[in-house]
């Protein structure tokens, strides 16, 4: 069994690669002494446990598990432009008065710009940029007064609407050639209060989704899948399940309705009817969902003219209303019988059985599911998902 620790992947070849994969040039002074800690603290959320039962190509390695990050960050990471926002300055006579000012990302401004807000300073920021590298975004202002000691209400109130944490535009789509992940990562990163050098911009990006979306082998304690060249054991712990019979429909309505950041839906079989057709609302919902920023995708079954299942056909109609709708579609590849019923909702949700999106699925035919509520299980999904997407035909 061969260990080590996630500092030592973090040579100067693997630190090269990045810049050269990076989208843009950086000059040799432009890059930051900090680009070995943020890729180290990376690689902890993403890769799993350090352990592998023979020496792996460690460059390899790394590539393997950022691309991995990457491709999940673009997916579910929303992006868009800042709007004029205001903040709480004292004039002349040191009364506090509301002053226009440009809005900071909270979740992706460099250091020294959140130094220089009112009130925080080169400690705060410090502490922020920490706290945000190892544990995740900030949802809002009550969640950064939680989370970072000296933060307190005063200071939120201060700030006023100069801190952002919402989402904005949908995320691109995830690139399909080996490296420029990454580079489209640079690109969604960089904004005029971040790093100087986009290197460390979007490295931090990375860092503050994936820290508070672990892939389910750092949970776990397990090696990764890259690590050992082999699948990981199969068994994901839940927080909790949920039995779906009759209510199955109405249940995923409900959380199609409420997704705020992705929505992955893997059917065998979609079939669509006229406009009282209950199939309709789900994929109307989806559309909705897409129109509110959450990126939404539908893989669907391609079956072959020989085969018995009426796969194309049943499908055509749903794939054609979803493109219409401006959902992301795909039959799956022909040559592979794609039965699967399963739907993931925002990297926590998942919905499994043996529902087909269809009108006898939901009221008349003997099928059950279960909704399981659980990080762990929702990763290996879309990780599966992500794997059948790739190879599939859109």
């Amino acid at each position: 069994m061969w260990r080590w620790e996630w500092e030592e992947l973090v040579t100067d070849e693997v630190v090269d690669w990045f810049y050269r994969n990076a989208g843009v040039d950086v000059p040799q002074a432009v890059r930051s002494p900090q680009v070995p800690a943020a890729l180290s603290a990376l690689l902890h959320a993403v890769g799993g446990m350090p352990v592998a039962e023979e020496q792996p190509d460690l460059k390899a390695l790394v590539e393997v598990l950022v691309d991995e990050a990457c491709r999940h960050v673009l997916r579910t990471t929303p992006s868009g432009p800042a709007v004029p926002g205001v903040v709480l300055l004292p004039d002349k006579e040191g009364r506090l008065c509301a002053q226009a000012t440009p809005v900071v990302d909270v979740n992706a401004t460099a250091a020294e710009a959140l130094a220089a807000l009112p009130a925080i300073g080169p400690a705060l920021a410090r502490a922020l940029i920490k706290e945000r590298r190892t544990r995740g975004r900030f949802a809002g202002p009550a969640d950064l007064v939680d989370r970072v000691d000296g933060v307190g209400p005063t200071i939120v109130e201060r700030l006023g609407t100069t801190l952002s944490y919402g989402p904005g535009a949908p995320p691109p789509v995830t690139p399909a050639e080996p490296g420029s992940a990454f580079a489209a990562v640079v690109a969604m990163s960089r904004h005029a209060d971040g790093p100087a050098d986009p290197v460390l911009g979007a490295l931090d990006l990375l860092c503050s989704v994936c820290s508070a979306q672990p892939h389910p082998a750092s949970v776990g304690s397990r090696p990764h899948p890259a690590t050992t060249g082999r699948n990981a054991p199969a068994v994901h712990k839940a927080d909790g399940l949920e039995l779906l019979e009759n209510g199955y429909h109405a249940a995923l309505l409900d959380l199609v309705r409420n997704a705020t950041r992705s929505v992955d839906v893997c059917m065998f079989h979609i079939a669509l009817g006229g406009p009282d057709h209950p199939t309709r609302a789900l994929l109307v919902a989806l559309g909705e969902a897409v129109q509110r920023g959450v990126a939404a995708r539908v893989l669907v079954d391609r079956d072959r003219r020989t085969d018995p299942y009426r796969s194309t056909v049943v499908n055509r109609p749903a794939v054609e209303l979803l493109e219409s709708l401006g959902v992301m579609v795909r039959f799956d590849r022909e040559d592979r019988l794609l039965h699967s019923k399963f739907a993931v909702f925002d990297g926590r949700w998942t919905v499994v059985g043996s529902h087909n999106w269809s009108a006898g699925s939901f009221a008349e035919f003997d099928d059950v599911s279960v909704l399981v509520d659980g990080m762990n299980v929702a990763v290996a999904q879309v990780s599966r998902f992500d794997a059948l997407w790739a190879s599939a035909q859109a």
